[in-house]
């Protein structure tokens, strides 16, 4: 039984592996650019730890390429709308697993002030 959960442990974590490793290849410079001017922002309002900072950077590169993805898709210029906004609010959501109480509300705020403008 041990040896099956094993086997399912290294599996998982070399398909994890594999797949970020897919994500760096597709990240363009202008992803990356993007990223870095995004995590500064939030690093200085937010006050990231190390540990925040580089799982933020992850969490925005993968957004990145998947919003880019949309965008390259063949799907109609209404469901690309809807498709970047379900994306945004997800990694809205997936922020929450990351940041503080106090570092969420305040990130929501910045977003919801951005939204206004």
């Amino acid at each position: 039984m041990k040896s099956i959960i094993s086997l399912l442990l290294i599996g998982f974590l070399a398909f994890n592996m594999q797949a970020q490793q897919v994500l760096a290849s597709e990240v363009t410079p202008q992803i990356e650019q993007q990223v870095e001017k995004e995590v500064q922002i939030l690093k200085n309002k937010l006050a990231l730890t190390g540990k925040q900072e580089s799982l933020i950077t992850l969490k925005l590169k993968n957004f990145g390429v998947r919003e880019q993805e949309i965008i390259k898709s063949s799907i109609s210029l209404e469901e690309k709308k809807k498709a970047i906004l379900a994306l945004k609010q997800n990694e809205v959501l997936e922020m929450r697993n990351i940041l503080t109480d106090a570092q969420y509300n305040q990130y929501v705020s910045m977003i919801l002030e951005k939204n206004k403008k």
